[in-house]
């Protein structure tokens, strides 16, 4: 897909990091797709653009290797609105578009306006929180290090943050 391919151009300029970030997470797509009924080219895309938004994040932020301060955390919290409106501009399916607003399962009142989390948006989008996090997880981070699969399962099983069916197929296979 010719869009996919500009938007790694545009993240790889921007981060390494953050285009691998988005590659794993596109794997890890591909990899749940295969035991879940979800479309895999809607969840596929959404991996690979999920966090586009970041464009806009200042690198210092992005790269801070200590915790970030409240304003901070909402600067980087607004990537998913931000994402959504760039892929909307540039014509990405909708459905996609939502998927990526929807990714973190948050939603920031203050913007408008914000299309509804529908039934057919939501597995979606729970399903790329869930492989987000796993990947950002057993990752290494600018301010922490890399934690193993065994505890990001673990972590992603803590308070039903994680979809159960996603969790179990990432603990079968430990990608």
């Amino acid at each position: 897909m010719l869009y996919n391919e500009k938007v790694a151009e545009a993240l790889k300029m921007m981060d390494d990091e953050l285009l691998s970030h988005c590659m794993q997470t596109k794997t890890l797509a591909s990899l749940v797709c295969k035991s879940l009924d979800l479309d895999r080219n809607i969840l596929e895309t959404a991996a690979v653009l999920h966090d586009i938004g970041k464009v806009y994040v200042p690198a210092s932020i992005m790269r801070k290797p200590a915790g970030l301060s409240s304003i901070e955390r909402e600067i980087i919290d607004l990537h998913a609105y931000i994402g959504y409106r760039i892929l909307m501009e540039l014509g990405i399916d909708s459905m996609i578009c939502k998927v990526v607003l929807y990714h973190h399962g948050r939603d920031k009142p203050w913007i408008k306006p914000t299309p509804e989390l529908t039934d057919d948006i939501k597995p979606y989008a729970d399903v790329l929180r869930t492989i987000d996090a796993y990947d950002a997880l057993t990752s290494d981070r600018p301010f922490r290090e890399k934690v193993t699969p065994e505890d990001a399962i673990c972590e992603l099983k803590k308070d039903g943050f994680g979809v159960p069916s996603v969790i179990s197929i990432l603990e079968q296979n430990k990608p």
